[in-house]
């Protein structure tokens, strides 16, 4: 029995996630007044839409909920882009992002293929029950470092 979507439709959805990742890029500039703000809202979006993908086992909404990932998601790299920009001096911000870049490519990979090969064993609703933890706790870090990078820029 075949899951997912057929065929033919996957190309529209293609086009609707990378439209909506746009439009979070477009929507980030309109509201670009509170940084802070905008990446607490959009990590709570994005763990939203992770656990919209748990609990519900349908295909649409889960569709529809991967379409309010990638709109947050698009609103929330360019305010990363911002702090990054403001906490990381110059001088080794290149070399730095380089490194990070490296690592973060390798431990992805990792954690994705990990990810892919326990939700065939369990269920794809399961590991996104996993992940939706780690999203809360990268939330309560990254808003952390910017209160705390708020504090010492003043």
């Amino acid at each position: 029995m075949k899951k997912g979507l057929p065929n033919d439709f996957l190309g529209y959805v293609y086009i609707l996630l990378i439209a909506s990742l746009l439009l979070g890029s477009a929507l980030s500039r309109l509201v670009t007044k509170n940084h802070s703000s905008i990446m607490l809202a959009s990590l709570a979006v994005i763990t939203t839409s992770f656990l919209i993908v748990a609990l519900f086992n349908t295909l649409y909404i889960i569709v529809l909920s991967m379409i309010f990932f990638e709109l947050s998601w698009g609103v929330l790299t360019p305010s990363l882009t911002y702090w990054r920009n403001l906490l990381i001096p110059s001088e080794i911000r290149a070399t730095l992002l380089s490194i990070v870049l490296g690592i973060s490519t390798i431990g992805s990979s990792i954690i994705v293929a990990s990810l892919s090969k326990l939700s065939s064993i369990v269920s794809l609703n399961f590991v996104y029950t996993l992940v939706i933890p780690f999203l809360g706790l990268l939330s309560i870090i990254l808003f952390t470092v910017m209160l705390v990078s708020r504090e010492n820029l003043s």
